[in-house]
Order: structure tokens, then C-alpha cells, then sequence
């Protein structure tokens, strides 16, 4: 399993919230990480109020609102 870094826990937020979508799935595709680690990815996000619980196969929801200017 690859480790989390903080820097990848940063890029892993600022996905998440830019898209305001919190999925396994899309955490995979754009980071380039496995299964494993997308989870654990989401799990401490969770666990830092930026996406809520797991409902099943829906993505989580995000409770952070994205900022437009922060990403220009």
C-alpha cells in the first residue's frame, strides 16, 4: 500500500473539495493511487470535516465549500 503523504493528503483536498465530489473511485483515477489508498484518503479527510460519512456506494458528501478564486 502506498503511503499517504501529507502532500497527497493536500492534493487529495483540494480535488475533493474543487469538485465538491468525495469518491473512491474518482480519488483513484486522478491521483493515480489503489483502492487502499484512495480510502485511507477519504477516511482522514473525514476524519479533518472535509467529507462526511460513507453512505454506501454514493460518494460522500463534501462539507467544505470550494472557494473560485483559491484555484485560478
Amino acid at each position: 500500500m502506498a503511503a499517504v503523504t501529507p502532500e497527497l493528503l493536500a492534493e487529495a483536498r483540494t480535488h475533493v473539495i474543487y469538485f465538491q465530489s468525495a469518491s473512491v473511485t474518482s480519488l483513484q483515477r486522478r491521483l493515480r493511487v489503489n483502492y487502499q489508498t484512495a480510502c485511507r484518503l477519504l477516511d482522514l479527510l473525514e476524519a479533518d470535516s472535509v467529507v462526511g460519512p460513507a453512505q454506501g456506494d454514493l460518494p460522500r458528501e463534501v462539507l467544505v465549500a470550494a472557494d473560485p478564486g483559491s484555484y485560478l
